[in-house]
């Protein structure tokens, strides 16, 4: 009996491979183009999924014209800005983790909706440069109205569904999912090509599970 259930449990383990989790928590200031911000953030998630929220509190400039534009001659000076990200998302490569989500609470309207993104860089163990790092962008969503399909086949649905990708030489890669319910998300630009800015004070940990 007990060799049975061992054998089973190792069957389970195989069939499904764990995926790694990763952590980040912190905050920190930084001197923004307006003045001091401060970013908080607490996040748990691979890259099927996350949950957490991060926030930005500070004086920043925001656009004051319409969801779809982007005009510098529409930015005002809100100095005490402030948003809180709901994420959605993650992607991590060693002691460095993107994470986004929708901003669903701001002071500025026009804001809430938005797709926003936060890269963080643990670097306490780095002996060359300890100084922790980060990165922040916001974009707007724009709707998809147009659908790719295969005029050969009828009744194509087109792109206009989601679906795993994996790679099909791994047997243990879990993948990820690609849809186009959002242009933007954590995987829309490699995590590793992000330049990063020295915080000003404060303090990042990421752990890898």
């Amino acid at each position: 009996m007990t060799r049975v259930a061992s054998l089973s449990l190792l069957v389970l383990l195989v069939a499904f491979p764990l995926v790694a989790q990763s952590s980040a928590q912190g905050s920190f200031n930084f001197k923004g183009t307006e003045g001091l911000q401060t970013i908080d953030f607490n996040a748990l998630g691979d890259e099927r999924s996350a949950q957490g929220t991060f926030t930005l509190a500070g004086p920043t400039l925001v656009s004051d014209g319409e969801l779809d534009q982007e005009d510098p001659k529409q930015t005002v000076l809100v100095k005490d800005f402030t948003m809180k990200v709901e994420v959605d998302c993650m992607s991590t490569i060693g002691t460095r983790v993107t994470m986004g989500g929708i901003i669903r609470d701001s002071n500025v309207r026009s804001m809430i909706g938005r797709i926003a993104t936060l890269t963080v860089e643990d670097n306490d163990l780095n002996e060359k440069d300890p100084t922790d790092r980060f990165t922040f962008g916001s974009y707007w969503q724009k709707d998809i109205s147009w659908f790719p399909t295969d005029e050969e086949v009828k009744g194509d649905a087109g792109w206009a569904m989601s679906w795993w990708a994996t790679d099909a030489e791994r047997k243990d890669d879990v993948g990820y999912m690609i849809s186009r319910t959002r242009q933007v998300n954590c995987r829309s630009f490699p995590v590793a090509t992000y330049a990063l800015d020295p915080i000003s004070e404060g303090r990042i940990t990421v752990n890898n599970k």
